[in-house]
């Protein structure tokens, strides 16, 4: 989840911390939307690859910074805002079922 103070809660959390860097070290998927990517840029699981977040939130985190809706890099996906989370939720479909599964999710959905 992302928004304020949630993301900064989150951040706190030492086991929750733990289990994102054990995951991405696994090859895991991690999806995180709004202002909970920084969580991830302060963990250094950012550097080096594209991902966007709320964009006043963002700072130096050693990636690039798109500025896009949705972006899917390695095993992170990460998402712009509320606004997106329609975007967002078919890139993590696509990640469980497929982009079969994730097409046909759309093509049905009016937003």
């Amino acid at each position: 989840p992302g928004g304020m103070p949630g993301a900064s809660n989150l951040a706190a959390c030492e086991d929750l911390c733990d289990l994102l860097q054990e995951q991405v070290n696994k090859g895991e998927k991690i999806a995180a939307i709004c202002a909970s990517p920084t969580i991830l840029g302060k963990l250094g699981l950012l550097k080096g690859i594209k991902y966007t977040c709320f964009p006043t939130m963002n700072e130096d985190f050693g990636g690039t910074f798109t500025n896009g809706s949705v972006e899917v890099s390695g095993n992170i996906i990460t998402s712009r805002a509320a606004g997106t989370s329609m975007e967002f939720g078919y890139e993590i479909l696509e990640y469980l079922k497929g982009k079969e599964a994730s097409a046909k999710i759309k093509k049905s959905m009016y937003y």
